[in-house]
């Protein structure tokens, strides 16, 4: 049996986790490869420098749904001292590429949301079904 607090938490840190970890490897590799893909295309528009891990940033709250994959991102970020990009690139190019690269990093971080509350219940239903 299944922990349902493990596969929430699983499917949390990396997209498609929590379903692998319940069994469903099929969905979990799709998850990660669909979540993961937003998130890299996110970034590649943004420079590589629009991850926003402080609670100022309203984008926080929907990127901190990819788990890992963000907080990896902000330490690369802190530990080559690389600046957000929106304090370094003209008003123009800001207003070109940000709104729509933060808004696939911010997708991503919200569908992995719905995703590991789904590999939760996943969980759950087998646990029930089980006793």
């Amino acid at each position: 049996m299944k922990s349902k607090y493990t596969a929430l938490l699983a499917g949390w840190l990396l997209p498609g986790l929590g379903h692998f970890y319940t069994g469903r490897k099929r969905k979990g590799i799709i998850f990660f490869v669909s979540i993961l893909a937003a998130a890299v295309t996110g970034l590649a528009l943004g420079g590589w420098r629009n991850v926003y891990f402080t609670p100022t940033h309203f984008q926080f709250y929907a990127e901190i749904g990819n788990g890992l994959f963000t907080l990896a991102a902000c330490i690369a970020m802190k530990v080559t001292g690389t600046a957000p990009i929106e304090a370094t690139a003209s008003a123009a190019d800001l207003a070109g590429r940000m709104p729509i690269a933060d808004l696939y990093l911010m997708v991503a971080g919200l569908l992995n949301f719905v995703v590991a509350a789904n590999a939760y219940d996943v969980a759950a239903e087998d646990a029930k079904g089980s006793k």
